[in-house]
């Protein structure tokens, strides 16, 4: 009996010992990120992939903002464009490419992908489910035709293919220059005094972006 004893004492010892190092050590090896610390909990667990549709109406701009995120982006080193293989045109702003950058919180690299395209189905059927499928993006940006149960979206399709990839899904929209559906205006498209509406739009993102991963 002394014996078993014995050992359980040592084995309740062993344990209360094991904690207190794994203690010390997160609090000293913590990851610090501003005001937040990034346990090794944290660094261990699966992370989460993460699809975010950018809706909005034909024609409203959203290829045009989309556009502005892939040109600010602080890719590492650049983007791979997927599709047009060639640098397009003025006129021709849709766009789908893939790139990478290095996770703040967590010093490993995140795949990102962008897909301009999302007016019709058979559009993301292209372009969108192959940086799902074949490119494995850790997170997706894409356009998105209207939203959940308006007529015409594209929104369901993205959701059930994010619930079928073990995708989060977020959703957002562009900053919409409501201007650009009258004929005349004296407005120049996405300025509203002098400043780019797309601009703080891909700002925006970046810091959505980086923050979630």
């Amino acid at each position: 009996m002394g014996w078993a004893f014995g050992d359980a004492s040592v084995k309740i010892s062993r344990q209360v010992s094991t904690h207190f190092i794994y203690s010390y050590l997160t609090a000293i090896f913590g990851r610090f990120n501003g005001n937040m610390l990034i346990d090794m909990e944290t660094l261990k667990r699966p992370r989460e992939k993460v699809i975010i549709a950018v809706f909005g109406l034909r024609n409203n701009g959203k290829s045009t903002a989309i556009m502005e995120l892939v040109n600010r982006f602080p890719f590492e080193p650049n983007y791979t464009r997927i599709h047009p293989k060639e640098e397009p045109s003025e006129s021709l702003v849709d766009i789908v490419c893939k790139g990478q950058f290095t996770s703040k919180r967590t010093g490993m690299k995140v795949r990102l992908g962008i897909c301009s395209y999302g007016d019709s189905k058979a559009l993301l059927e292209e372009h969108f489910l192959p940086l799902v499928i074949d490119h494995n993006c850790d997170v997706i940006v894409v356009a998105c035709h209207n939203f959940r149960e308006t007529e015409g979206n594209t929104y369901n399709y993205i959701a059930e293919v994010a619930l079928d990839n073990n995708y989060r899904l977020i959703s957002t929209s562009i900053l919409h220059d409501d201007d650009i559906w009258w004929k005349e205006t004296p407005f120049t498209p996405f300025h509203v005094n002098c400043v780019n509406i797309n601009e703080i739009f891909a700002k925006n993102m970046i810091n959505l972006i980086k923050s979630i991963v």
